[in-house]
Order: C-alpha cells, then sequence, then structure tokens
C-alpha cells in the first residue's frame, strides 16, 4: 500500500512531531488512539503516520482516522502505508499496538491454499480478464492483489512467540531519538514506557468494532463520542510530557 497523505499538506521535514501509530489496524487501540489525536493541539506542526502490515485493516483504520482529524484537528497530517521503510523515518512519537495478526505477517506470509492450489497445478491456466471460470494464474497477479490475499504464517509459532519475534523486527526500525509507548498489555517492552490502556475487549465486543467504524466513516453515526472520549487518556498525558 503507497502511502496517502492528506489533500491540505504534504509532510516536508520540519521540526515537528510525528506520530506514528505501529500496528494501526488493532481494533482495541486505534478508535481510542485516534480519539486522543484529534484533541491533541502541540505547538508544533503534526503528522500522523499509520503503519499495519494488513492492508485491508489498515484502510479501515486510515478512514476513521482522516475523520477525526477533519473534523477536529484538521491542521494535522495523516498517511497510512504497510512499507516499515516509509512508516519509521522521522518518527518523534511511536505507539506500539501490535496485534496478533500483524505481527504474524510482519514475520512472513505465505499464499493462501487456494492460490497455492493453482500454482502447484501443471495444467496451463491462462489470463481471461476476470471470468470466474477462467481464472487469473497466481504469476499474473499483482503484488498488491497477492498481498491482499495472503495469510501469515501461523503454524511456526504461538501467540506469545510471534509478538515477541515480530518486536525485534519493528523496534529496531524506530529512531533511537524517538519516544515510544507501548499499548500491549500482554507483551513485554522493555525499550520504553508502557500503559495498561485501552481496556481488554471481549470477543463479542471486539468483532463489533469494524462495523461500528464503517458506521462512522460512513457519517452513518456521529462521532462526537467517540472524540469526547479522547480528551483525557494516558495517552494523552504521555504526548504531554516534557520532551
Amino acid at each position: 500500500m503507497r502511502s496517502r497523505w492528506v489533500h491540505r499538506y504534504t509532510f516536508r521535514a520540519m521540526a515537528g512531531r510525528v506520530v506514528t501509530v505501529l500496528g494501526a489496524g488493532n481494533v482495541r487501540c486505534a478508535p481510542p488512539v485516534f480519539a486522543t489525536l484529534c484533541n491533541w493541539y502541540p505547538d508544533v506542526p503534526l503528522a500522523i503516520r499509520l503503519w499495519d502490515a494488513n492492508e485491508e485493516r489498515l484502510d479501515l483504520m486510515d478512514r476513521l482516522a482522516r475523520c477525526l482529524m477533519d473534523d477536529w484537528n484538521s491542521e494535522a497530517t495523516v498517511s497510512s502505508t504497510t512499507s516499515l521503510e516509509e512508516a519509521a523515518p522521522g518518527t518523534t512519537d511511536a505507539i506500539l499496538c501490535l496485534h496478533e495478526d500483524c505481527a504474524r505477517r510482519l514475520i512472513g506470509t505465505h499464499l493462501s491454499p487456494s492460490l497455492a492450489m493453482f500454482e502447484d497445478q501443471e495444467i496451463p491456466i491462462h489470463f481471461y480478464g476476470g471470468d470466474r471460470n477462467r481464472p487469473t494464474p497466481p504469476e499474473s497477479l499483482s503484488e498488491h492483489t497477492k498481498q491482499l490475499l495472503s495469510v501469515p504464517n501461523h503454524e511456526q509459532f504461538s501467540r506469545v512467540e510471534a509478538m515477541a519475534d515480530a518486536l525485534q523486527i519493528l523496534v529496531p526500525q524506530i529512531p533511537d531519538s524517538a519516544r515510544v509507548v507501548s499499548l500491549m498489555r500482554e507483551t513485554p517492552f522493555a525499550a520504553g514506557e508502557s500503559l495498561r490502556w485501552p481496556e481488554p475487549l471481549t470477543d463479542v465486543q471486539e468483532s463489533l468494532i469494524p462495523h461500528q467504524i464503517l458506521r462512522w466513516v460512513r457519517r452513518d453515526e456521529e462521532l462526537f463520542e467517540l472524540m469526547s472520549s479522547g480528551k483525557e487518556t494516558p495517552l494523552r498525558a504521555w504526548l504531554d510530557q516534557v520532551v
């Protein structure tokens, strides 16, 4: 996924705060983090970067962040990318909120079983422009499509191992000068501060949040209550600490 910069401003290397949300597809963390950021007005230019290894989740959260910023903090820029090489440089404040799917995708992905089956076949398949009875061969798919159809590596690691291994990849990408806070409740993190916030979700709550976000971004429901919840949070207190 290529970076998408908000239309009002183009980010340049300048004195300011660059807040990078690493694992922005986390449904527990993303809405309250964005609500906090839309209530935060530092005295310098503010750029918000969203990164996640799951492009579908990232796209949804990108839309939510833009809605909140458009309504309450329009001078901040918002960008999103699946590339750590694009997200990390210049970060002044890093917010870690990796979720399991992101961690596993960061470690590695493989083709979904259906695509793998087609690749293993020796029967010639030709490109027919989307005819479902004559499918496009995997080698003709774009890298973007392959990424969307890929699945994370599940078999090799437990959840705890996957999260720990992903942090080993992720943390070295963050600039040494950046402040780092972790919202990963069950994953030890020694390289910065940890907050036991937001509260954990039940499985039912977690499954409902993407649908709620869709209602927000479609403007079927007002964002005011979400925005108001971000006025005083532990993350806001962390952001306000004197650097």
